[in-house]
């Protein structure tokens, strides 16, 4: 496992929202959790900070878990097709992250990883999230308030053992905060390495990098908030519901 910056905890994991930059596109980082910055989201009255590229799509890696604990898949088969299936339905899963409470994203975010990672996970999910705000004036924002949905889109893995994995995970984010004018769309690319414990794919590392990024449509209309949170909230292809 590599050394992680105890200054940036939170900044792989969850890295869909985080550091978005004044370029126009997540930044990547070298630290290993998921990471939420909303520097470049528009605050409800449609100002903004930095802008960011936007550009589509829908469909999610198949799910096949056993059952739901604390609003997070598990009971994967213990092969390559689960590993590759779990990792998908961990990186949808930062959606009820990124929009839950501390102590349910605290229960979230343990369900899904590995005994000595969860804790170092749950310290840096909470340090973005707690500490997250938009506009120009820097307001905070609750979690209730946020539209945030990310759907896996491909992936490839490697065995890199009998009881490990590695898969990374190609997706697109929609984030946006309720009542406000536009949303916008992040790519990225998740790698997580997972490990066999408790009887299933648990996350033991996690590290986002930006893109690829696909150009939008010059002439392609921007969808409101109101719009995207309608869509976002029907069922996902292929999980079943």
């Amino acid at each position: 496992m590599s050394t992680r910056s105890p200054n940036k905890l939170g900044a792989a994991v969850l890295a869909v929202l985080v550091s978005i930059t004044a370029a126009g596109c997540l930044s990547s980082t070298s630290d290993h959790h998921p990471s939420f910055d909303a520097a470049g989201l528009p605050a409800a009255d449609g100002s903004s900070g930095p802008s960011v590229s936007a550009d589509e799509t829908t469909p999610a890696v198949p799910t096949a878990a056993g059952r739901i604990e604390h609003g997070v898949p598990v009971g994967w088969s213990l092969d390559q097709t689960g590993a590759e299936a779990a990792a998908g339905a961990y990186v949808r899963s930062t959606s009820l992250i990124a929009r839950s409470g501390p102590l349910t994203r605290r229960d979230a975010v343990l369900t899904m990883a590995t005994s000595s990672y969860g804790p170092e996970m749950v310290a840096a999910v909470n340090q973005e999230l707690d500490g997250l705000t938009v506009g120009t004036e820097g307001r905070a924002v609750a979690p209730g308030e946020l539209v945030w949905s990310e759907y896996p889109l491909s992936l490839t893995s490697t065995m890199t053992s009998a009881t490990s994995a590695q898969v990374r995970v190609w997706s697109v984010l929609i984030v946006g905060i309720n009542g406000g004018s536009v949303a916008r769309q992040v790519w990225r690319t998740s790698t997580l390495s997972l490990e066999i414990e408790r009887g299933d794919w648990k996350v033991a590392d996690w590290v986002d990098a930006t893109g690829p990024s696909p150009v939008a449509l010059n002439d392609t209309d921007i969808a409101s908030v109101a719009d995207l949170n309608e869509v976002t909230s029907w069922a996902t292809v292929g999980d079943g519901s």
